[in-house]
């Protein structure tokens, strides 16, 4: 599932550029700054347990390894992995509804919702 959030960040980046959104996208990855001993613990386990799922992208960063890349009081260590973008969501929905609507979708907005039922797990849908 992680591997298939991952290649989603790229598809996502892959879509704008081919349909020329300006979502202000900016792929550099996704750090997380351990600043206590129990944050950084935390990190490690994490790490370890992305990597025995195989997803070995998930890098542990040392104290001097973190800072370089972001300089954070009392860093400790960190985590980087290379599938994370920045990315402005009210762009990229305006880009993506002018995509669709280009090819001859409706959208309807503020469309009021009437009623709300219950999710419903092992039922076809028309039943």
């Amino acid at each position: 599932m992680q591997q298939a959030m991952s290649r989603a960040v790229d598809e996502v980046v892959e879509v704008c550029a081919a349909e020329d959104i300006d979502a202000d996208i900016v792929k550099g990855g996704a750090l997380e700054v351990a600043y206590t001993p129990a944050q950084l613990a935390r990190l490690r386990e994490y790490v370890e347990a992305e990597h025995a799922y195989g997803e070995t992208d998930q890098v542990l960063l040392g104290a001097a390894e973190a800072t370089a890349r972001i300089s954070v009081a009392g860093t400790l260590g960190g985590s980087w992995t290379p599938h994370g973008a920045r990315i402005q969501p009210a762009k990229l929905a305006r880009g993506l509804a002018r995509v669709v609507e280009s090819l001859g979708v409706t959208i309807h907005e503020g469309t009021a919702v009437r009623r709300s039922c219950p999710p419903r797990t092992g039922t076809r849908p028309g039943r």
